[in-house]
């Protein structure tokens, strides 16, 4: 029973663990062990469409590609906000088989898919594990490298598809960075809207920070509402405690 002794060998190796990055990386030991070329585990909140955190094996340049064109709002394996945890279903695609695809006439998901393929990444499977009845859900994803679709059609796979909500739930956010991991929230900043984002966390008014930076006010607010809805925010209080909270600006 592999799925059994897979199970066991999880909840032992979990249950070992002494720190966060040390449950991190027996997860990572878990499932490449078993046959992943990677694994991805994040959380999203489905309500605002923040991305809380995203930690994964996957090639720091791609990684970085995916944050620079913003494909969040674009890869399939990324929950869509709005839509309840509890609806949010499997998503797996597989290079060689476009009619696995979860693709329309978006051509930028078109590129996407490409880009992942040419990263070296030729199969994935995401699986969505809601939080209770929050908003929140954990994803557990991983998949195949070049040459190792056979994995995706594996029972091996099967089994580790299953074993996702466990690696969910058991799994936590690292705490600060990792040289073998990322963990990226959302697009990136500009070095202006942390400027501003720096001087509202200050106590600065629009025209204060115009001033300083010597821009206009209506450009202050265009940068404010820039980072608010970059960091899935309602106010600008609330961009201000989410930037300080993720370090991308300090007080």
């Amino acid at each position: 029973m592999p799925g059994l002794n897979l199970l066991i060998d999880m909840l032992d190796t979990l249950d070992a663990s002494t720190s966060s990055a040390d449950t991190w990386q027996r997860l990572v030991g878990l499932y490449e062990g078993a046959g992943a070329s990677f694994f991805v585990l994040g959380e999203m909140d489905q309500a605002t469409g923040e991305i809380i955190f995203l930690q994964s094996t996957m090639n720091r340049p791609w990684l970085d590609h995916w944050v620079d064109r913003n494909y969040a709002s674009v890869d399939p394996h990324c929950p869509k906000k709005g839509i309840p945890p509890k609806k949010l279903e499997t998503v797996t695609t597989l290079h060689s088989e476009r009619n696995l695809w979860p693709i329309g006439s978006d051509p930028e998901q078109r590129i996407f898919f490409d880009e992942l393929a040419d990263a070296g990444y030729h199969g994935a499977s995401s699986i969505p594990c809601p939080l209770g009845d929050t908003s929140r859900v954990r994803l557990v994803a991983f998949g195949a490298g070049a040459g190792d679709e056979g994995f995706m059609r594996s029972p091996v796979f099967h089994t580790l598809s299953l074993l996702a909500p466990v690696a969910a739930l058991r799994g936590t956010r690292l705490e600060g960075r990792h040289p073998d991991i990322f963990i990226k929230a959302g697009p990136k900043l500009s070095t202006r809207e942390r400027d501003v984002l720096s001087l509202l966390a200050s106590g600065q008014l629009n025209a204060r920070i115009a001033e300083r930076l010597k821009i206009t006010e209506p450009t202050v607010r265009k940068h404010v509402t820039s980072a608010r809805m970059k960091l899935g925010c309602a106010t600008r209080e609330q961009a201000v405690a989410v930037a300080v909270s993720r370090g991308l600006i300090s007080l």
